[in-house]
Formats: C-alpha cells, structure tokens, sequence
C-alpha cells in the first residue's frame, strides 16, 4: 500500500514540473550565406503552437523574410537545417519530416511533398544532433 502511494506521488509530481523552454538555438547560415535561419521555441500560451519550433528567415542584412511556426514540439526530439541555398528542412519525432522553400519574391512556402533526398537529410540531421 504504501508503494503504491509512493508510486501516486510521484507521478503527480512528475505533472506538475514546468514544461522546459529551450533558448533560442544558434542561427544557421545558407549554404551561400544569403539566408539566416534561427529555431526558438513559441512560449506565447495562449498560442495554439505553445512550446513548438518557431523557425524565422532573416538575410544578409538581418531583414525578416519570414517565419514559420512549424507543429514540432519541443518536448520531442527535432533538428533543423538548411538542405541548400533556399531549402530548410525540419525532422521531429513527433511530426516527421517537414521542409519549406524561400522563393525568389522572399515568401515562404512548405514543400507538401518530400523527396527520398529531403526526407534523408532531416533523418541524417537527427541523427547528427541526437546520436
């Protein structure tokens, strides 16, 4: 009886902890250093994406191209990247594989359908940051 007790306590502790909020990560340059992106984690919440990766795009002069509130929760493992000069993608144990195309006008686009190549660098970028 009371190991089970122990073992309630416990568990109800385990439910109250605060939800880790990681700092924003190193920005990561563009293969050709035009582009910037920087991961940070969305700790508005009331957000609908409370504690999910927030990817923004930057230039070479630090102007914002966009952002991308990416599903990825940061409780989960993620790594992000650039997969060349205009292609950013995410690999998340919770949402998969997910990538996003700078166009030429600076908008941002997500790229719905992923080819074996994307897919296998955001695997191969797991496996880098989470050996």
């Amino acid at each position: 009886m009371r190991f089970l007790i122990f073992v309630l306590l416990l568990l109800a502790c385990g439910c109250v902890r605060p939800a880790p909020v990681v700092p924003a990560a190193l920005p990561i340059r563009s293969p050709n250093g035009k582009l910037t992106l920087t991961a940070s984690i969305n700790d508005a919440k009331d957000a609908a994406n409370f504690l999910c990766v927030v990817i923004d795009v930057t230039d070479a002069n630090d102007a914002v191209v966009g952002q991308v509130q990416t599903s990825a929760s940061d409780r989960m493992k993620w790594a992000v990247g650039w997969f060349d000069d205009s292609t950013i993608v995410l690999d998340s144990s919770d949402i998969g594989s997910r990538a996003w195309k700078v166009n030429e006008d600076q908008s941002i686009s997500e790229i719905e359908t992923l080819s074996p190549e994307l897919t296998e660098f955001g695997k191969a970028q797991m496996a880098e940051k989470y050996p």
